[in-house]
């Protein structure tokens, strides 16, 4: 399992943990649905900036 499997999946699973959408998570950080959609699926890798706008979105608290 590669890195970027690994945390599209605990994305995923925080954003299922915490009641958010692909969509409402999309809004959120400006960016499209299908784009969540392969982060979690492990087929892309965000920059360190859409991972901080991601956990922003879903208030996990980062070492900024």
């Amino acid at each position: 399992m590669t890195w970027t499997d690994k945390n599209g999946g605990l994305i995923r699973k925080i954003r299922e943990q915490t009641g958010i959408t692909q969509r409402e998570l999309a809004s959120r950080i400006d960016f499209s649905t299908s784009w969540i959609s392969t982060i979690e699926s492990g087929k892309s890798q965000p920059s360190l900036a859409s991972l901080q706008k991601i956990a922003d979105a879903l208030l996990i608290v980062t070492g900024k």
